[in-house]
């Protein structure tokens, strides 16, 4: 990070900081308390008269950032669930559902676990073990781990509103009937035809159509079900400084490797070496196909030992060793019996147990003629283990480096082993090696990203402040930057985002303070600071954004920002050539048609009331609606579709498959009901929950704390 930059533009802080700290910790955080709640109640918000208090919030967040995340991310789904909590809790009441002591029992460890447990106990190397989770849950029924108590306290609560979401949605589910006459209708739907058809492209005729900001904000109105926001928004109009790195940057890291590589050379072990400046060693050998093209001759001709480099190679700056070139395996194939330790490197007695264990239990079976793969279903901890401990052919890409190297690389045919790896004890036997004879290469890099220095991204920072300085109102920007050659940017945010919807700016704090910023600010206003984005994986400064608010768009028709103008306008372009062209082709055949504007007859199979088959027709719904009101052999008239006007001949009469009685289709209606209502995801309820939210009274004072 620009550590001199981030002092002079958060001076502020370090005064701040200074005068706290003279103050003591203690009215240091009287005083956080008070700037975050602006002297008003510890009240986050309430949902249907239920009171959600900051601290408890807080305190909810802090158990769950433990189990890893985005903080901002984070207080989005908490908010969520203190939703649905209060909103399932009143319904749970008022059907007088409820889930009891064994139920839960059931839930986190019994034959009906939930997701909520899933979500937190699975592992994609052994699955879910109801054991361990029964065990974890005993030492926190016996537990006076304040911490650890909180954490399954909250785990129970999840799974308990997950729960009887559940049920809720059976209990609707359950009382839904397809009807007969519906389900008619949905066999007529899904029936089948063959057509013929003529599209006219709207692009084919040149018409000069003017659509005003009136007309676009008249459609907007005409069909607000599509245009509507039940949210206040506000349009951000923003200028961002790209920070890049110079040639002088380049030449800099170029020197430091440099000087690595020399070192490099003499190094009397290559690992340490590497370890030791950030390198990445290569344990396995790789052929030419794998190796960058800017050293791959090289490396494979010059003699061991010899370092290569430094090069710039896809925006890193790189030397390489050639620690070994020799004949590699190409692939191998092995079973295995796998044995779970945790923390194997630092754990050898559980190391030695488990060793033991395949001795007395795997070694000695096999000897007397047990067949491997029922030892591997018996004892093997790993996913393998259902198919025999099969572990199908691998290659150097191999993402377990002690077992892919000596598989490839210390093994013969038949052989096995026991591998220790960073979570366990693998029992392997290698069942065939591929040698095509082929030369492997061991390398070792040392490397460094290119990226801005302190010095460049400073400089970018000054631009951007000076930018800022001299344009305080939008309108003044907007010149500015026209002047300039400075692109515009464009955001609508809501008044809880922290990511900028439409960028390519980073989720996290600059968003959110852009968002607070502008929901504080008045339309024309520019913000009285720079943002910060950084580099999310390099963590360097990499944009800085000086941004005025456009507008303010209350709850209704949507803001009207660049991209849907363009949407729309294009719309009210395409109705206006499209009565154009019915007028035209009206009273026309197929044939006739095609003609008049030199197109082709296009014939679609299998065409439903839902799909176009395998042709355009697909993405055209006022065309399929209107084929199945033809009758066979019938043409229709001109239709206006999305893409251009049609029209269509219904060449067979639809058809529905054999197996769609009325009994099966009510069946999957049925189903397809029962998957939409339980389509909210774990600890939501599903689809009912969302709608009873929407009706939900609810106040929501987020903004002000975060």
């Amino acid at each position: 990070m620009a550590v001199i930059g981030d002092i002079r533009r958060n001076s502020w802080v370090l005064i701040i900081g200074i005068g706290l700290g003279m103050g003591g910790f203690i009215l240091m955080d009287m005083l956080q308390n008070q700037s975050r709640m602006g002297g008003r109640s510890n009240s986050l918000g309430s949902i249907n008269g239920k009171e959600v208090s900051y601290s408890d919030f807080i305190a909810k967040q802090d158990i769950r950032n433990n189990q890893g995340g985005d903080a901002h991310q984070s207080r989005k789904e908490l908010w969520d669930y203190y939703l649905s909590e209060a909103i399932i809790g009143d319904e749970a009441k008022a059907l007088g559902l409820g889930v009891g002591g064994e139920e839960l029992k059931e839930r986190l460890y019994g034959q009906n676990i939930s997701p909520v447990i899933y979500r937190m106990f699975y592992n994609p190397q052994t699955g879910l073990d109801p054991t361990q989770i029964k065990e974890s849950h005993d030492q926190f029924v016996q537990s006076d781990n304040e911490q650890f108590n909180r954490v399954w306290s909250d785990l129970e609560d999840q799974v308990i509103v997950d729960a009887l979401g559940s049920k809720l949605n059976t209990l609707v589910g359950k009382s839904m009937y397809i009807p007969t006459w519906m389900a008619e209708e949905t066999k007529s739907s899904i029936s089948t035809a063959d057509v013929s058809f003529v599209k006219v492209p709207y692009d084919q005729i040149e018409e000069n159509v003017e659509v005003t900001d009136d007309a676009i904000i008249g459609y907007m109105n005409e069909n607000k079900a599509l245009y509507s926001q039940d949210e206040e928004s506000r349009t951000v109009e923003f200028v961002t400084f790209e920070v890049t790195p110079t040639a002088a940057d380049s030449i800099a890291i170029k020197g430091r490797i440099a000087e690595l590589a020399d070192q490099f050379r003499t190094a009397e072990n290559d690992s340490s070496f590497i370890q030791n400046n950030d390198g990445n060693y290569e344990s396995g050998y790789v052929f030419k196909d794998a190796v960058s093209e800017v050293i791959r001759a090289e490396v494979f001709s010059v003699p061991p030992g010899t370092v290569v480099g430094p090069y710039n190679d896809n925006g890193y700056i790189k030397a390489v060793k050639v620690v070994d070139r020799r004949q590699a395996a190409d692939s191998v194939k092995i079973r295995q019996i796998y044995r779970q330790v945790e923390n194997a490197k630092f754990n050898p007695s559980a190391v030695s147990m488990a060793k033991k264990f395949l001795r007395d239990s795997v070694e000695a079976a096999l000897t007397s003629g047990v067949d491997f793969a029922v030892l591997a279903a018996k004892y093997s901890q790993s996913q393998d283990a259902q198919s025999g401990g099969d572990v199908p052919m691998f290659d150097a890409s191999f993402p377990v480096p002690a077992l892919r190297n000596k598989a490839l690389y210390g093994s013969k045919k038949g052989e096995r082993h026991y591998v220790v790896t960073p979570n366990g004890v693998h029992f392997m036997e290698v069942e065939k090696i591929i040698n095509t004879g082929k030369t492997g290469v061991k390398l070792a890099y040392i490397e460094e990203v290119i990226v801005p220095s302190e010095a460049t991204q400073n400089a970018r920072f000054n631009a951007a402040q000076e930018f800022l300085r001299d344009n305080r109102s939008l309108d003044v920007l907007q010149k500015s930057a026209s002047e300039k050659g400075f692109d515009i940017n464009q955001t609508t945010v809501y008044i809880n985002d922290y990511q900028l919807s439409e960028t390519d700016l980073p989720s996290g704090d600059a968003s959110r303070d852009m968002v607070k910023w502008a929901f504080s600010a008045t339309p024309g206003q520019v913000s009285a600071d720079v943002y910060t984005f950084a580099d999310q994986v390099e963590f360097y400064d990499k944009q800085y954004t000086v941004a005025g608010l456009a507008n303010i768009t209350a709850p209704g028709i949507m803001a009207l920002t660049p991209e849907l103008k363009n949407q729309i306008k294009l719309k009210l372009v395409n109705n206006k050539k499209a009565e154009k062209l019915i007028s035209t082709l009206s009273g026309k055949g197929l044939q006739e048609a095609a003609s008049a504007y030199s197109v082709s007859v296009d014939s679609a199979k299998g065409v439903s009331f839902y799909s176009g088959g395998a042709s355009e027709l697909a993405t055209e719904p006022n065309v399929l609606a209107s084929v199945f009101s033809l009758s066979q052999g019938q043409e229709s008239k001109p239709i206006a579709g999305e893409n251009g006007v049609y029209i269509v001949r219904l060449n067979s009469a639809p058809v529905a498959p054999p197996s769609a009685t009325i009994a099966a289709i009510r069946r999957q209606e049925s189903q397809q009901l029962q998957r939409l209502m339980s389509g909210g995801g774990v600890g939501t309820g599903g689809t009912i929950i969302e709608a009873l939210k929407k009706n939900a009274d609810v106040s929501d004072n987020r903004n002000t704390f975060f």
